[in-house]
């Protein structure tokens, strides 16, 4: 591992696409362990900050280093990123075990850890009983939950998530709240428009505006200040 306490680095990072600008010269530092909630209107470049960390939209200009390696070594950035899309793929006509064994054997996991994980990960996230129904049969919030297990099979240092709590039951809510709240040695990293979700004193909160970060710093109030702040700087 590369510079363990930096896992994250961008230099004012750009991304254009036809339609113009989705981010402007994002610069930030992320060190492990970070728990970070990222915040902003739809369009306002949360998703692409994500892709752009998990390798899959490139830059248009800028410097990027995921522990130390550049985009170049995305073999080495994906081997230690987890990263949960709001809408993620599954195959709908395998079974949770079978989708599990797939996307292990693409992470290079040999049989007996990839048992191990699998069925680690499924009882953490209260899924063990579903390991023979196919996908299709899933809740919404047992396929959001089975996604963040899909994330997680390889023990990435880093996590990503993208609206992870849109759609939960109060059930998969609390199964992700407690999961993130025993994750000390990894970074994580939350984009979401829940106000509810919980805010500590000393979160590190990234506000994005129409491509731009317009606040990042540790909250040191309650969330209902934080809800006025935010408008104020989102401009609702």
């Amino acid at each position: 591992m590369k510079n363990i306490l930096e896992m994250i680095l961008l230099e004012n990072v750009c991304k254009e696409f036809d339609t113009g600008f989705s981010l402007k010269n994002i610069s930030i530092t992320v060190e492990q362990g970070e728990k970070i909630l990222v915040f902003g209107p739809n369009g306002a470049g949360k998703t692409t900050f994500l892709k752009i960390l998990s390798c899959l939209l490139s830059p248009s200009s800028g410097n990027i280093k995921i522990m130390g390696y550049p985009p170049a070594k995305r073999k080495h950035i994906l081997a230690n990123i987890g990263f949960a899309p709001q809408s993620g793929h599954l195959y709908d006509s395998l079974t949770v075990k079978q989708n599990l064994e797939f996307y292990g054997k693409m992470y290079g996991i040999a049989k007996p850890q990839l048992e191990e994980r699998m069925h680690g990960l499924l009882a953490q996230f209260n899924l063990t009983m579903k390991l023979d129904n196919k996908v299709s049969q899933l809740s919404k919030g047992m396929r959001q939950r089975l996604l963040i297990v899909k994330a997680l099979l390889h023990d990435p240092q880093i996590l990503l998530l993208d609206e992870p709590y849109a759609g939960l039951d109060l059930e998969s809510a609390e199964y992700l709240h407690n999961y993130l709240e025993s994750t000390e040695d990894k970074t994580v990293i939350t984009a979401t428009h829940d106000f509810n979700s919980e805010i500590k004193t000393g979160q590190r909160v990234i506000i994005f505006n129409q491509g731009s970060i317009v606040f990042d710093d540790r909250w040191q109030d309650d969330i209902a200040t934080f809800k006025d702040f935010y408008k104020r700087k989102v401009g609702q």
